[in-house]
């Protein structure tokens, strides 16, 4: 097992937050997403099974609100996070587990 984490900025046309790995699944821990002005951020799961691309959630959020989503979603090889922001500024970060 691998401890991941990274932190970056959210593009608007989306970002991979983490693709999940051979020969185990990951495990996505915490989500952090900040912005200093009002944003929209959307969390998206891509599925390699089934091929689709599912909404999670889109959140409308005030100036310097912060998300903190510690839900955990296990990736399967090919499967990923996918996030994108209605702004540019919106950071987030990641972590989690390569089991």
């Amino acid at each position: 097992m691998a401890i991941f984490t990274d932190q970056n900025e959210v593009s608007t046309t989306g970002t991979i937050l983490h693709v999940g790995n051979l020969p185990a699944p990951s495990v996505v821990t915490v989500l952090r997403f900040y912005n200093p002005n009002a944003y929209v951020v959307t969390l998206e799961r891509y599925s390699r099974a089934t091929g689709t691309l599912l909404s999670m959630y889109e959140l409308t959020l005030d100036a310097g609100d912060q998300i903190v989503d510690t839900t955990p979603y296990t990736l399967s090889t090919g499967d990923y996070l996918k996030a994108t922001s209605n702004i540019t500024g919106t950071n987030y970060f990641i972590e989690g587990v390569d089991q």
